[in-house]
C-alpha cells in the first residue's frame, strides 16, 4: 500500500480538463500502474511552448484508480495548483518532491525491519597559512 511507480510512462490528455474535473482520459495508458485499493502514484500534467518546446506550467496530480485509459486524480498536488488544459496535453509519470517526502506516518503490518542507522558529517577546519617561503 503507499505510493506506486512506474518507468518511463508518458501520454497525454485525450480531452480538455476543467479545473473542476476529478477523472482524465489518457491517450494511451500503456506503462501507467493500476493502482490497488489504498495504493496512488503522481502524475505531471505541462503545458510546453510550441514555438520554444520548453514546458511552461505544471500541476501534479495524485491518481488514485485507473481503468483503461480512465484515471481518476485528486488535482492541484505537491504544492502546484488545479487549472484548465487543454486537450492533447502532455502527461508523465515523474519523480515529484512528494514522491521523495516520507508519509506522516508509517505502519508495518508484517515482518521485521533491520539495519543500522550511520550518520555521516563533514566538518571543515581552517588552518593557518604556511609561512611564505
Amino acid at each position: 500500500m503507499g505510493q506506486i511507480f512506474s518507468n518511463n510512462a508518458s501520454s497525454f490528455t485525450e480531452g480538455a480538463l476543467l479545473v473542476s474535473t476529478t477523472s482524465m482520459t489518457l491517450g494511451s495508458a500503456t506503462g501507467f500502474p493500476q493502482p490497488a485499493t489504498g495504493e496512488y502514484y503522481f502524475l505531471t500534467i505541462t503545458e510546453v511552448d510550441a514555438g520554444s518546446g520548453r514546458e511552461t506550467d505544471w500541476e501534479v496530480v495524485k491518481v488514485t484508480a485507473r481503468t483503461g485509459n480512465v484515471i481518476s486524480i485528486v488535482r492541484g498536488q505537491d504544492d502546484t495548483d488545479a487549472r484548465a488544459w487543454a486537450a492533447f496535453s502532455p502527461v508523465q509519470l515523474r519523480l515529484t518532491k512528494a514522491g521523495l517526502t516520507p508519509p506522516d506516518n508509517v505502519a508495518i503490518t508484517s515482518g521485521t525491519i533491520d539495519g543500522t542507522v550511520k550518520q555521516r558529517q563533514v566538518v571543515f577546519h581552517q588552518s593557518p597559512l604556511p609561512p611564505p617561503l
